[in-house]
């Protein structure tokens, strides 16, 4: 499937974070043909479909965090049958190079389906990096992917998308989160071209006794995008923590950010911080954090600012000999910049690269 790519291809997936030289186990959705590369033996990687002949206990996961009822677009996923991939990491598997799922629309007008179970077992660790793009030469398409992830006990995963879209490209992911007692979700979602609509709002349910979440997300909206990026996390068992935060920069596009975290039981604690950029005078940012409590034992807090470019910092790099320009440039790159603890080098890296893409192609 990726002898399929070309050159040109290649170079829009790096864009999107996915290094198909790299050598690293691949699970690759062209249009809705799947393929897997690599792979050590240690986990499992394959499409969903060819999951449920192999592990039939797969089926009794699927559309159970995510439902096929949720609205019209998880209805249109599971009517058609939408695949995916299937990612199992056994019981006390730590997978230290990441693994990496990449979905590519090729066809102009085409409408992705896709459909991904990941189950992180007991004790297990491993690291996805997403990569969604679609092909340089086309600007219009659709991407509805459905994704439901279980943690078990003392599991941890770090998920990271990367999206690189085009002018006329509807994205609407779902996904449904479940942490078992001790384990961890950290995902990190950046998206920094334009996109017609990209919404999103993953729900995670810490179910287990001293599970934590961690969601991060950073958009740059240039004129034409309109992204509605939000996060919802519970937490429904003692001692859960949850950290949602939230980097926004308006060049002319709109972004949404309705976050919120719910506390169901004691002893658990929950901050989100939103900051927001504009950079001109279209477009907007709307911040919208929200915290719930059903219980008097818990510390729930957020953040929120949104503004311009201080003249201070723009004049301050321009005596130093920078147009008016790289200083912006270099701002937002400062901005936008994220380091997620724990997060694999190479993932980090993946991230880092596209961010200086922002800043090299200009504003």
């Amino acid at each position: 499937m990726a002898d399929e790519l070309k050159p040109e291809d290649k170079k829009r997936l790096l864009e999107a974070g996915v290094d198909l030289e790299a050598g690293f186990a691949t699970f690759m959705m062209l249009n809705e043909e799947p393929t897997v590369l690599g792979g050590d033996g240690r986990f499992v990687l394959t499409s969903l479909h060819k999951a449920r002949q192999e592990h039939p206990w797969v089926r009794e996961l699927e559309w159970t965090l995510v439902s096929p009822d949720k609205d019209q677009y998880t209805r249109e996923a599971y009517e058609h049958d939408a695949d995916g991939y299937f990612l199992y990491v056994p019981k006390g598997v730590k997978v230290e190079t990441p693994i990496q799922a990449c979905f590519f629309i090729k066809l102009g007008g085409y409408r992705q389906h896709t459909h991904n179970v990941i189950v992180v077992d007991e004790g297990a660790e491993a690291h996805i990096t997403n990569g969604c793009a679609i092909a340089a030469y086309l600007d219009n398409g659709a991407h509805l992917g459905m994704t439901e992830i279980f943690v078990r006990r003392g599991g941890l995963l770090t998920y990271t998308m990367i999206h690189a879209w085009a002018p006329e490209v509807e994205v609407r992911p779902r996904t449904g989160v479940r942490v078992e007692a001790g384990g961890k979700y950290v995902s990190t979602y950046v998206s920094l071209k334009e996109a017609s609509l990209v919404q999103t709002s993953p729900v995670v349910d810490l179910v287990g006794e001293g599970a934590v979440a961690e969601l991060n997300s950073v958009i740059y909206a240039p004129k034409g995008s309109n992204y509605d990026v939000g996060g919802v996390v519970h937490l429904k068992a003692p001692g859960t923590r949850a950290e949602i935060l939230s980097r926004s920069v308006s060049n002319g596009g709109i972004v949404r950010s309705p976050v919120v975290i719910e506390a169901h039981a004691p002893q658990t604690k929950g901050h989100i911080a939103c900051d927001g950029l504009m950079l001109s005078e279209e477009g907007g940012i709307i911040t919208v954090p929200g915290l719930t409590t059903y219980v008097q034992d818990t510390q729930l807090s957020h953040e929120a600012a949104v503004g311009r470019i201080s003249d201070e910092e723009l004049f301050y790099l321009m005596a130093r000999g920078l147009s008016e320009e790289e200083a912006t440039a270099l701002i937002v790159k400062g901005f936008v910049s994220i380091k997620v603890p724990g997060l694999p080098e190479v993932v980090q890296k993946s991230i880092d690269q596209t961010v200086a893409m922002l800043a090299q192609g200009g504003l």
